[in-house]
């Protein structure tokens, strides 16, 4: 018996052999980049002008009192 036409027994009884190459190819990675310089530029943006003040507008009171001490 010859092994020569024998095909393998994981290949598909529907493959002919033929590579299809990759589905999503060039075109993914570049939507996907393009997304990622659109976020990375808004946050950018919204970084570079949010408004910080010079001043904190609200400062906590400071309590002197210490809740573990224990008073009798």
């Amino acid at each position: 018996m010859s092994n020569k036409n024998k095909r393998p027994h994981f290949l598909d009884e529907y493959d002919n052999g033929e590579y299809l190459g990759n589905i999503w190819g060039w075109k993914f990675s570049f939507i996907s980049l393009a997304v990622i310089t659109i976020l990375s530029l808004y946050v950018f943006y919204r970084y570079s002008t949010q408004e910080v003040p010079n001043e904190p507008t609200h400062q906590e009171p400071i309590i002197n009192n210490d809740s573990t001490k224990v008073v009798y």
